[in-house]
């Protein structure tokens, strides 16, 4: 997806109905929610899912569907699944997206994105290689479009 700004104009004023998360596994553990998470996938009412990819400082947008879990042997596993509480994710499904803007990273490019939902914001990037994952709070040097 080239235009992060039209798919996010594109899926302002719907429901979150579902978000499917890919999370690394290891001896029946996971890490801590922004740690373990490997790919997320948001499922906007009237809309195809849309995958996120964290690479780096950038925060990679576009179309597609979960992949099947699979096996890393002595490395652990990958669960796919739909996003489950605690996890901050979980939390907005089933909220409306009131507002929303493309966080822009260090390196110039789409580093995240904040979502106002009707009961909150989220912001989520990619930072460092690592997920951020947020109820509202940017890291310093992110700024919006």
């Amino acid at each position: 997806m080239n235009d992060v700004g039209a798919w996010l104009r594109g899926v302002l004023g719907r429901r979150l109905d579902g978000v499917v998360e890919a999370r690394h596994w290891f001896r029946g553990r996971r890490d801590e929610d922004a740690a373990s998470l490997i790919h997320a996938w948001l499922y906007f009412e009237g809309a195809g899912p849309v995958l996120l990819h964290g690479c780096g400082e950038q925060l990679e947008v576009a179309d597609g569907e979960p992949y099947a879990p699979y096996d890393m042997q002595e490395a652990g596993e990958t669960r796919v699944g739909p996003a489950q509480p605690p996890d901050l994710l979980a939390g907005f499904v089933g909220a409306m997206l009131v507002d929303g803007s493309v966080i822009i990273g260090y390196d110039g490019v789409c580093g995240g994105l904040r979502l106002r939902f009707d009961r909150g914001d989220l912001v989520l990037g990619s930072l460092g290689d690592d997920w951020y994952l947020s109820e509202g709070e940017m890291p310093a040097g992110w700024r919006t479009a």
